[in-house]
């Protein structure tokens, strides 16, 4: 295979017929909007009286842990290969060119990652806010946090 379309295919396929990949990448979104919005539900309000309550950087408390989730996926689809039963040879006999293998390895991985990450982004943010009923901001209050963090940093 000398272009891309064909090498993003393969990776495609290879990424969607195993099934614990895309239930990591579940699991991503699930362990972060998961936590945020538990720590949220249990101490969000209680958080607010602080001095230096941030109601936007509490709202991603959970990032840490779907971290884990995601360099999971990033490892499982990367390395899933090498293991028993030699599918790297397989790979690289239909792509011999390992720039181009990997380049597409990684356009798939990226373009799957990505709505995942936007997804979660959206759903931390939008749990947290809920539960912190009127100390939560809204996403359409961005002067609210600036003159919040430029008061900080002063």
């Amino acid at each position: 295979m000398t272009t891309l379309a064909p090498v993003l295919r393969s990776e495609w396929i290879k990424i969607r017929s195993v099934r614990s990949l895309l239930a990591t990448l579940a699991a991503v979104f699930v362990a972060t909007v998961g936590v945020t919005v538990l720590a949220h539900a249990m101490v969000g309000k209680a958080e607010a009286d602080n001095a230096d309550f941030e109601p936007v950087f509490g709202s991603y408390f959970g990032l840490n842990f779907g971290h884990i989730a995601a360099v999971c996926f990033g490892v499982l689809a990367t390395a899933g290969e090498y293991g028993a039963g030699g599918q790297i040879r397989l790979s690289l006999a239909a792509v011999p060119r390992r720039g181009l293998f990997y380049s597409g390895k990684l356009a798939v991985l990226a373009a799957l990652a990505l709505p995942v990450g936007l997804a979660t982004g959206f759903g931390c943010f939008l749990g947290a806010q809920t539960f912190l009923g009127e100390y939560g901001v809204g996403l359409g209050a961005p002067a609210r946090c600036a003159r919040r963090s430029a008061a900080a940093s002063t």
